[in-house]
């Protein structure tokens, strides 16, 4: 049998799933199985938490016997699904170990579809970034200098500032913010 060293096994399913993937072949795979599964804006069953940002869809992606070295994801979006959402700020998300993490992403807004390259296929989402700071604006969107506070779930204050700014690392989980503009 001859070695393929750096092949590629595509498969298209956006016409009934809204996603692509692309993956390089490790090795043989006889008798290999791989599942794509589109649950649109709905949480898989598997998933605590929306994934990070402003969610768009959630797509689960599973091999088995199939050996490979990386694959490409491509997932296909929707203008209604976007709902007014800023298609350039999205990313995709992985789902491992009860948590979201953004990967590298590609958006290619002509064909509305967003594309990471990843090691192992598990839940992803499309989603906006997270911005790494949050900013206080008026109505005419300029900055406002606020008195802001960050608290965490127990309502223990983190972080206190005279800003119109804030530090999305100083924002806890299920903890709360405070602005106060005067």
């Amino acid at each position: 049998m001859e070695e393929c060293t750096n092949a590629w096994i595509y498969f298209d399913a956006f016409g009934t799933k809204s996603i692509s993937i692309n993956l390089r072949i490790a090795g043989d795979s006889p008798n290999g199985r791989v599942s794509l599964e589109d649950h649109g804006s709905s949480l898989p069953a598997d998933v605590d938490q929306p994934a990070p940002g402003g969610p768009v869809k959630y797509v689960e992606l599973h091999s088995t016997g199939v050996s490979f070295v990386d694959v490409d994801v491509t997932i296909h979006y929707t203008d209604i699904e976007l709902n007014g959402l800023d298609e350039k700020s999205l990313v995709i998300y992985s789902y491992y170990g009860g948590a979201w993490n953004e990967l590298p992403s590609k958006v290619d807004p002509s064909k509305n579809v967003v594309t990471a390259t990843v090691d192992s296929l598990t839940i992803f989402a499309v989603s906006t970034g997270v911005p790494n700071k949050i900013v206080v604006h008026d109505t005419k969107n300029k900055p406002v200098i606020s008195h802001i506070r960050s608290y965490d779930d127990v309502k223990i204050l983190k972080k206190e500032a005279r800003t119109s700014a804030l530090e999305t690392a100083n924002v806890t989980r299920n903890g709360e913010l405070e602005v106060d503009g005067s």
